[in-house]
């Protein structure tokens, strides 16, 4: 092989060997772009991922927060409801002992009866009627009778009423409030049945004390309680 030969094969060779380099170099640049790129976005995956994934334990925090703050304000209202309760039922109770006790005025509370025993018997209209007093009351209910039905037939007017009137000797109405009494009591009047017990009116003192103390509520809860939770309950 002549000289002139050899040369243009050393100059091909060293020629394909630059293309070589080149491109191996471009190769390795495209992949280390590509890598950066990929890695890039891999990177940002993940940060999304760990992103969201905070931001659903924060609100499953806050959500978490806002339900234990919301029961124990709602545990505090209800301690004050039962507490408010307590104290408006008490003064439910101080009323019938003081009912109660006017009925030891035996001369006060035979015109009450009467009144009470009347009005039933206007009420309902009946011929035959049977009352159901406290134990301890029979005596003076029965007293009272003559007088409560000759109120009850001017009440009536212009209607006619005739109307048989008798004290139950087989049923009672609990005793009075008292400290030894732990069960139901009554603080006294009576009540009227007819149609064989079918038929009742409830004019005791409890029933006329329990219509008062619910129409008067919304007052005593003013003048009691005067702040926005009367609002609420």
């Amino acid at each position: 092989m002549d000289a002139k030969t050899q040369k243009s094969l050393d100059q091909m060779r060293s020629f394909i060997i630059q293309e070589a380099k080149e491109k191996s170099t471009e190769i390795a640049s495209k992949a280390e772009e590509d890598y950066f790129v990929e890695k890039n976005s891999q990177v940002e995956v993940e940060k999304d991922k760990i992103r969201k994934e905070y931001e659903r334990k924060e609100s499953q925090i806050s959500v978490k927060r806002r339900i234990e703050m919301s029961n124990r304000t709602n545990a505090i209202l209800l301690d004050v409801q039962k507490q408010r309760n307590k104290i408006l039922l008490n003064i439910l109770d101080k009323a019938k002992i003081s009912a109660d006790a006017k009925t030891k005025n035996a001369e006060n509370y035979k015109k009450l009866l009467i009144n009470l025993i009347s009005q039933g018997l206007v009420q309902l209209m009946e011929e035959n009627v049977v009352v159901i007093c406290r134990k301890d009351d029979k005596q003076i209910v029965s007293s009272v009778l003559n007088d409560a039905v000759t109120q009850a037939k001017k009440l009536a007017e212009p209607k006619q009423l005739n109307v048989k009137i008798t004290v139950d000797d087989t049923e009672f109405l609990p005793p009075a409030p008292s400290s030894s009494n732990e069960g139901e009591s009554c603080c006294g009047g009576i009540v009227l049945a007819c149609n064989g017990g079918r038929i009742r009116l409830n004019n005791t003192l409890d029933a006329r004390l329990q219509i008062a103390y619910e129409e008067q509520l919304p007052t005593l809860k003013k003048l009691l309680f005067k702040d926005k939770l009367q609002e609420i309950f």
